[in-house]
């Protein structure tokens, strides 16, 4: 098989595609973060019924004391919710703005070797120490042994390159 050298071109946007829209972490907690939202809404509008329909009654009180904690918990659950999925964004953009700085992408696939060379840094990983792959229509991701990864969107990589390099990295794969 011969050296396969691919330039690839970045942007931000075919990433947060990716990390935002096709996360299903990030759509997990968006979907959560709404119910949450709708529930703490109905909450409080309970909650301001019983206080404005109270008679006085002891009991009712209680009931409103205790429905009141549970709405600070629950606001309190929704806080966190927002929380990590701000931590999710802010690292996905910082990470985004560290690739951004570099000019020139380009994927290099060999027999035994795939390098990510970025301007002039380059990273390289042996085949035989990739543990996960995962290819789709939107991506390739390469999950090594080191815990290192190579996410490639397919938007990245010029048409006519595509089944070309699908067919190098599945046949790696499938020797490995």
């Amino acid at each position: 098989m011969e050296k396969l050298e691919i330039n690839l071109m970045f942007s931000k946007e075919i990433f947060r595609e990716i990390y935002f829209n096709e996360n299903v972490h990030y759509l997990e907690l968006e979907r959560e973060l709404k119910e949450g939202c709708k529930k703490q809404f109905v909450e409080i509008l309970i909650l301001i019924a019983l206080i404005f329909f109270n008679s006085g009654s002891g009991f009712l009180w209680g009931f409103i004391i205790m429905f009141t904690f549970i709405n600070i918990y629950n606001l309190y659950v929704v806080y966190e919710k927002r929380k990590e999925i701000n931590h999710y964004i802010k690292s996905v953009e910082d990470y985004l703005e560290g690739v951004d700085k570099f000019k020139k992408h380009q994927l290099i696939l060999e027999e035994k070797i795939v390098s990510l060379k970025q301007d002039e840094m380059i990273e390289s990983h042996r085949w035989g120490s990739l543990s996960s792959s995962f290819v789709d229509k939107m991506r390739i991701r390469l999950t090594f042994s080191s815990k290192n990864e190579f996410l490639i969107p397919l938007k990245s990589i010029e048409k006519e390159y595509h089944k070309q390099v699908l067919d190098f990295v599945r046949d790696r794969v499938s020797k490995e």
